[in-house]
């Protein structure tokens, strides 16, 4: 493990606030669909990569609110399973969205994911192990379609 050693003068003491990643916060979001129950996060990051994954989640039923860096979700109703290729081209991590709702609802539509200053990436490896856990995979040029059978 790292360490920082201080060499100097003087103590150091006092206190500083770690503000929230937006890559911890944008996969607990979407996780927020696998309950029926309301979710509450806390130190959330005030950013349009998360206003726009409360957008998504709120487009497929979900009820989202977002102030003071805390985040509501309760998707005990979740009323769509297509997400609009606007919403989708904004966030890169709107394919984390996938798993949730294929468990939740059995089936998702949605074009590839956007928003990647990298360019257009491979979602390979989020669709292999979807497949791996028994969803069937039909993707274009222009979207993905997923799909699970009932138990």
């Amino acid at each position: 493990m790292p360490n920082f050693l201080v060499q100097g003068q003087h103590a150091l003491n006092g206190e500083i606030a770690i503000s929230g990643s937006k890559n911890a916060a944008l996969p607990i979001i979407a996780a927020c669909l696998l309950t029926k129950e309301p979710c509450i996060l806390n130190n959330v990051p005030d950013i349009s990569d998360v206003h726009t994954m409360l957008s998504i989640l709120e487009s497929i039923g979900a009820k989202v609110a977002f102030k003071n860096h805390q985040v509501f979700v309760e998707a005990k109703d979740i009323s769509g399973t297509s997400i609009s290729h606007e919403q989708v081209g904004k966030l890169r991590a709107s394919i984390l969205v996938m798993g949730p709702l294929l468990g939740r609802a059995g089936e998702v539509q949605m074009a590839f994911p956007g928003g990647c200053v990298l360019g257009k990436r491979s979602v390979h490896a989020h669709t292999h192990a979807l497949k791996s856990l028994g969803a069937e995979i039909v993707d274009d040029e222009a979207k993905l379609h997923l799909k699970v059978g009932k138990p």
